[in-house]
């Protein structure tokens, strides 16, 4: 399967963010939300300094960890390297006060909108 393929690219090069991000995705998709959960955070890690990439992988994180994948506070710690509003958003997200049609926009526009976000929820 595609997630073992993964797996042996990572085992050959474990800073291989995409390899993560498309693991994730795999197992996502096999509904392994907690080993999606924990591709999308090592993913987000290793490419904290790529804002293009790190909106969809911030944004699969979520998801997976909002459909039962990992402990939602584990995510919010190992997600040190994201913003303050990335982390302020996955917080509203995972409690309830932020929908998954918001998240997708934020995840779609940057950061520049989440305020306005924030302050619809308020």
């Amino acid at each position: 399967a595609a997630a073992n393929d993964f797996t042996k690219v990572i085992e050959l090069k474990p800073d291989h963010g995409l390899a993560y991000f498309h693991r994730g995705l795999a197992r996502y998709c096999q509904t392994n939300y907690d080993g999606a959960g924990s591709d999308f955070v090592k993913a987000g890690e290793l490419h904290a300094g790529n804002a293009e990439v790190l909106g969809n992988i911030r944004l699969h994180a979520a998801l997976a960890v909002k459909r039962g994948g990992g402990d939602a506070g584990e995510l919010l710690k190992t997600a040190s390297s994201w913003t303050d509003t990335w982390r302020r958003s996955l917080a509203f997200y995972l409690s309830g006060k932020m929908s998954e049609a918001q998240l997708l926009a934020l995840a779609e526009h940057g950061d520049a909108d989440t305020q306005n976000l924030h302050r619809s929820e308020a």
